[in-house]
């Protein structure tokens, strides 16, 4: 698949441009509290949003249908664990000040 590149659109947003060799693959809507948003991948939209009140689960869905439950294990650090099929993904920040993040598949 190669590096992605998420490019923030604006300051104190969390809307992001997921660039890949130069081209705009993706794009991502996360609302204010970060609680909830929206991935566009090729004009299918892709819903994110916090299962619980308080939980640390996410849930992704697309038309109805669940995909994945992004979970992130603590709110100390920025670290989130992606079950899909029979397959694990890390995705994490790749340094404490920086907003760049990391996507690794878990064996």
């Amino acid at each position: 698949m190669g590096t992605l590149e998420l490019v923030p659109l604006r300051w104190f947003f969390w809307n992001f441009d997921v660039i890949q060799k130069g081209v705009r693959v993706a794009e991502i809507n996360l609302s204010w509290t970060r609680e909830q948003g929206k991935l566009i991948v090729e004009g299918g939209a892709y819903l994110v949003y916090r299962e619980g009140l308080v939980s640390g689960s996410f849930i992704l869905e697309r038309e109805g249908t669940i995909l994945a439950r992004p979970e992130k294990p603590s709110s100390m650090f920025r670290v989130f664990s992606v079950r899909h099929e029979n397959r694990i993904y890390t995705l994490k920040a790749a340094g404490f000040y920086r907003r760049t993040f990391v996507l690794m598949e878990d064996w």
